[in-house]
């Protein structure tokens, strides 16, 4: 798996479980109850991810499994914490199946969210409440969840308010950091062509490209160099510091090449999933295998995450979770 799809999946879709934002837009018919949307909400995600990062279905629905990540939105609408509303749902759901790869990917990492998504659980806590994650709060700003626990709720910042107190900026806003030290402030995501600082300062499908004077937003590249995935489309990956296209499931690959794209490995000539808990891991004629719904435990064998497992690296951790103590947890869940 690539750095740029493991950040998505460490920000939790944040979007789509808590919050408010505008009118509802067309949409089907969701499920009757905040667990059966956050079920299909995860399910039809990680179908739709692994065919922007042809990547392999099996390992992004292993990663972005329901169950792993419902039970925060699920308790806190239980306990009153937030409410679920059925028609925003099905707009969310619809936006997931149709939007563009990028809009897809800017909502999930909080640059650019859905309204939609943000109002379909809307937390019910206010500024200064205790809150154990987002979902619970009106501003889906829970400072400090899930690494302390509990946490408050707090305002996230406006368009023109200064951001350089550790609060985030609000939907559509980045913290503007070109003129340190002086003060920052909130500022909408910068087009093509605009100065920036971070990638995430740029609007949906740009980057921030340091290769051009001044340095500025730039499109994400289907060739040339690169230094990581950042650096490219969605659809494309950077090896041996050049973006290409990975080969998808089922397409013909040479092995030891490491073709293949998320998840994948190739196999007798074909990219197939990569192994399950249990299974080698290990290196075959240089070709990586990638586990699914787990880790590769020194470098040969699939160990499945486990809540409570001891640990020494996040990465050996449900993607939920996090290295603490020597042990995978959660640290911060909905009571």
């Amino acid at each position: 798996m690539t750095a740029r799809k493991t950040a998505l999946g460490l920000l939790l879709l944040l979007s789509a479980c808590g919050g408010g934002g505008g009118g509802p837009v067309d949409g089907g018919t969701a499920p009757e109850t905040v667990a059966g949307y956050c079920d299909q909400l995860w399910t039809d995600f990680a179908a739709r991810w692994a065919v922007c990062d042809r990547g392999s279905a099996a390992f992004y629905a292993a990663y972005y499994a329901p169950a792993l990540r419902c039970g925060d939105a699920v308790q806190a609408v239980a306990a009153g914490r937030a409410t679920y509303d059925r028609t925003r749902a099905g707009a969310c759901l619809g936006f997931i199946a149709t939007a563009s790869c990028d809009a897809i990917e800017a909502h999930v990492d909080g640059r650019s969210p859905q309204a939609d998504c943000l109002a379909a659980v809307a937390g019910q806590l206010g500024v200064g409440a205790t809150c154990y994650s987002p979902e619970s709060c009106a501003s889906n700003v829970c400072l400090g969840s899930p690494d302390s626990c509990p946490s408050t709720c707090l305002a996230p910042h406006a368009q023109g308010a200064a951001c350089n107190d550790g609060l985030p900026c609000g939907p559509g806003l980045h913290c503007e950091q070109l003129d340190v030290p002086t003060i920052q402030t909130c500022q909408p995501l910068e087009a093509q062509g605009t100065r920036c600082m971070f990638d995430t300062d740029c609007q949906p499908g740009l980057r921030c490209d340091y290769g051009v004077t001044p340095v500025s937003c730039q499109p994400r590249r289907t060739s040339g160099s690169c230094f990581d995935d950042e650096y490219c489309t969605i659809d494309h990956a950077c090896r041996n510091a050049s973006c290409v296209l990975p080969k998808a499931a089922g397409e013909s690959c040479a092995q030891g090449q490491n073709e293949c794209g998320a998840g994948l490995w190739c196999s007798g000539g074909v990219c197939v999933d990569g192994p399950t808990a249990t299974q080698s891991c290990a290196l075959v004629n240089g070709e990586e295998r990638p586990c699914t719904g787990a880790y590769c435990s020194s470098g040969s064998v699939c160990v499945a995450w486990t809540e409570g497992a001891s640990c020494s690296l996040y990465t050996q951790c449900a993607p939920t979770a996090t290295c603490a103590g020597n042990a995978c947890t959660t640290l911060c869940a909905e009571p």
